[in-house]
């Protein structure tokens, strides 16, 4: 998580670039997860 924290940030602040104040920003994550291995212990 903390690698994926620090990859955002950089990403953002390279996009937002000497802007001050940037709106209305939204950051999804989605996590899937395959049942049948997890079932298995395989994840």
């Amino acid at each position: 998580m903390n690698k994926q924290k620090e990859l955002i940030n950089k990403e953002f602040e390279d996009w937002k670039g000497d802007t001050d104040q940037v709106d209305d920003v939204c950051i999804m994550g989605v996590h899937i997860t395959n049942k049948d291995a997890e079932k298995n212990n395989e994840v």
